[in-house]
């Protein structure tokens, strides 16, 4: 008789710590899931991910009134080329309305496959974020000879009102003069 009530105390204590667990479970997981909308809650109230587009540009030369700056971000084909200066000591500067915060930044040389052998291609540059605390960032890169987009990572941690894109080597094509640039995205948060 002892050994069934012990048995049934065994069995009994048993189904209860079998529940427990499972209701502790149970509990716990309400818990994270609480915690887990909470999150989502926060990450959908922060500013969404967008392009960002400049006010204003200006740049060390333009080739003529149809290839300014002001096309790299107004999504015409003609981009920005420079007047016959063989992308030597060519910048662009760029001008937002507030404080953005640049997450990478999407970047195209010239385009048009029959017309690609007459501009110049830039190969090697410079991004300079002057922000808001009055700093320069500066993050050098190299842009691949391709007529593909290309991402550069920045992460911009302070908003910045003005970003200079500084050409500082081309691939130097025989023969050309004029150094050209189809595109220019900016990416991030308004800060």
């Amino acid at each position: 008789m002892k050994k069934l009530n012990i048995k049934k105390t065994i069995i009994g204590v048993f189904i209860v710590g079998v529940l427990s667990g499972f209701l502790l479970n149970v509990v716990l997981s309400e818990i994270s899931h609480q915690q887990l909308l909470k999150e989502i809650e926060a990450m959908e109230e922060e500013s969404p991910l967008k392009l960002l587009k400049p006010t204003s540009c200006t740049s060390s030369s333009q080739l003529n009134e149809y290839q300014g700056c002001e096309n790299l971000y107004d999504y015409t084909p003609e981009g920005w080329e420079d007047n016959n200066q063989n992308c030597k000591d060519q910048w662009i500067e760029f001008k937002f309305s507030k404080p953005v915060k640049v997450e990478f930044v999407v970047i195209q040389n010239y385009d048009y496959p029959p017309l690609r052998a007459q501009k110049d291609s830039i190969r090697n540059f410079e991004l300079i974020f002057k922000n808001i605390n009055g700093e320069e960032v500066v993050f050098n890169e190299s842009l691949q000879d391709t007529t593909e987009s290309q991402w550069f990572d920045t992460f911009q941690q302070v908003g910045s009102k003005f970003v200079r894109f500084n050409v500082l080597s081309s691939y130097d094509t025989l023969g050309i003069e004029t150094c050209h640039l189809e595109a220019l995205d900016f990416y991030g948060y308004d800060e």
